[in-house]
């Protein structure tokens, strides 16, 4: 009996006719103005993506010649006179103060030599060195220094008022 059901649903096309449902406008869903948006975002978005794809082939066909490529190099190395002159600007800096100068360079878009010469580093470079200077001269001496024979006034007044033969040994 198995084997005849089966057979029977082998056998057996649909015959039966498929109504098409046709919506009237009334039933159509509308959309909302976002979502109207993000189709309009999605449909630009496709064309970009396909716009960008046929270029990509594009690009991927083209062959670069072996001469190109060492022009290309030799456009990115810099002039040696203007190395040395950035040399010669900065010489006399410490990596606090050349580090100032390329922040300045940087947020201003211009060269470093430029900026050795700005207003504003100018002042830095002088308050850092004043500053420096002043560190040196305030230094206190620690316990591993070896100490300074000061004499005290008070000592030495008393020591001269000593009777002869008497010694104050250190």
């Amino acid at each position: 009996m198995a084997e005849e059901n089966k057979d029977d649903i082998l056998n057996v096309t649909d015959t039966t006719p498929v109504e098409e449902v046709v919506e009237t406008p009334e039933e159509v869903e509308q959309y909302s103005e976002n979502e109207k948006r993000q189709y309009a975002r999605a449909k630009k978005a496709e064309a970009k993506n396909k716009e960008l794809l046929e270029e990509l082939k594009k690009l991927k066909d083209v062959k670069v010649d072996p001469d190109k490529k060492e022009e290309i190099k030799t456009e990115i190395k810099t002039n040696p006179l203007d190395v040395v002159k950035i040399v010669n600007a900065l010489k006399d800096l410490d990596d606090v103060e050349i580090e100032q100068a390329q922040m300045i360079a940087d947020y201003k878009k211009i060269s470093l030599i430029e900026a050795v010469k700005d207003e504003g580093f100018k002042l830095f470079f002088n308050a850092k060195r004043e500053k420096d200077k002043q560190d040196n001269l305030s230094q206190k001496p620690n316990g591993k220094q070896g100490g300074v024979d000061k004499k005290d006034p008070f000592f030495e007044k008393f020591s001269q008022n000593l009777p002869r033969g008497f010694e104050i040994k250190k």
